[in-house]
């Protein structure tokens, strides 16, 4: 599925290999084995692959579930972020708060309020910057950056690696088992759903 030009409405798309390269003034649903979101959301996005790229612009809020979730330096995140994802690499700009569960986790972007993660690692790289309070639980403390938190920095360890896997797993099936219950919905009673 490839979608160019502009979409006056809510996209919703499932299959193989999902790239949004165009306008959407609406909300954007999908799931795919590889979804790049390049172009601008006027509106959230809910997207769930195994390969999952943000590198456009995003207005409202982002519920995103993969294996693998990069967000690129360019990306613009206006609301919150929502991630589950085995492996997670977060640049560009989000406007608000950033909740993540995953396994390894790095974050490198500009966050306007708070960020809260539950991994097995957490990093934070030297361009980070957070506006709010930082907490993450971990099996071991992230290592030094130059990377700014304007509030207060909380970490909990982790007991085992083998206890936060699981709780990952938990979190990032919950989230894509919601999005394709909400896609086979969609799909299955599309005269219902506006």
């Amino acid at each position: 599925v490839f979608v160019e030009g502009t979409v006056n409405g809510d996209v919703y798309c499932a299959g193989e290999s999902v790239t949004i390269n165009g306008t959407v003034n609406g909300d954007v649903i999908c799931a795919a084995s590889s979804i790049t979101v390049g172009g601008t959301v006027n509106g959230d996005v809910r997207i769930a692959g195994s390969d999952v790229t943000l590198e456009g612009v995003v207005t409202g809020n982002a519920l995103v579930g993969g294996s693998t979730v990069t967000n690129k330096e360019a990306s613009l995140l206006e609301g919150d972020m929502t991630v589950g994802a085995e492996d997670l690499t977060l640049n560009g700009v989000f406007g608000r708060d950033v909740l993540i569960g995953a396994g390894v986790a790095a974050l490198d972007g500009a966050v306007g309020r708070n960020v809260s993660a539950h991994t097995e690692k957490f990093s934070l790289g030297d361009s980070a910057s957070i506006d709010g309070d930082l907490w993450y639980k971990a099996t071991t403390r992230s290592g030094a950056s130059d990377a700014v938190v304007a509030g207060d920095t909380t970490f909990e360890r982790a007991e085992s690696a083998d206890t936060t896997s699981a709780d990952v797993s938990g979190a990032i099936l919950g989230i894509l088992g919601f999005m394709f219950l909400a896609i086979l919905g969609v799909l299955v009673m599309p005269r219902f759903v506006h």
